[in-house]
């Protein structure tokens, strides 16, 4: 690693952004080598429409694979799974909730977990991953609980990923 950036402490009607903790940008040494399993990814541009409530997107991640386990999966895990509103997302958490996040139902067992934070939410166009947000929060009460989990939202990223990167979303 030659250097990471980590998200602007950003403010939204004069309140402290505090669920952004998994944005961070990293500039490696040297180029990377794609390979059939390593490939970029589309992010989300600034200008990217909002997904409503019903919306499809996936998580994927090696995070705990339920409450009661000890540690991290050693397989990847995918689920998809619905978009909620913001506000129903703020319903268990408040404030909180803000136009920098993105939630989803986790009803039915289908959820983010301890280990995934940091891991894409993205949302599947024509067979292309377009990532849409950034694992970032679950509920304190566990990830079985049925409580929506929270993601950075990406596209309200967009402008500071292009001004580090240089790259046009």
């Amino acid at each position: 690693m030659q250097k990471l950036y980590g998200s602007p402490k950003q403010h939204e009607n004069g309140r402290k952004v505090i669920n952004d903790v998994a944005l961070k940008l990293i500039k490696l040494p040297s180029p990377i080598t794609f390979t059939p399993e390593i490939q970029p990814i589309c992010l989300a541009p600034s200008t990217e429409f909002n997904h409503t409530t019903g919306d499809i997107l996936h998580i994927s991640g090696w995070g705990k694979p339920s409450d009661a386990a000890t540690g991290i999966s050693p397989v990847l895990h995918e689920v998809d799974v619905p978009c909620i509103s913001n506000a129903e997302c703020a319903a268990p958490y408040g404030a909180t909730i803000t136009a920098v996040n993105i939630c989803v139902a986790t009803t039915g067992g289908k959820r983010s977990c301890n280990g995934d934070s940091g891991g894409p939410l993205t949302y599947i166009n024509n067979g292309v991953h377009n990532q849409v947000g950034v694992v970032s929060f679950g509920s304190s009460a566990g990830c079985e609980v049925g409580l929506p989990a929270g993601f950075s939202r990406v596209s309200y990223f967009a402008d500071w990923i292009s001004s580090v990167t240089g790259l046009v979303i």
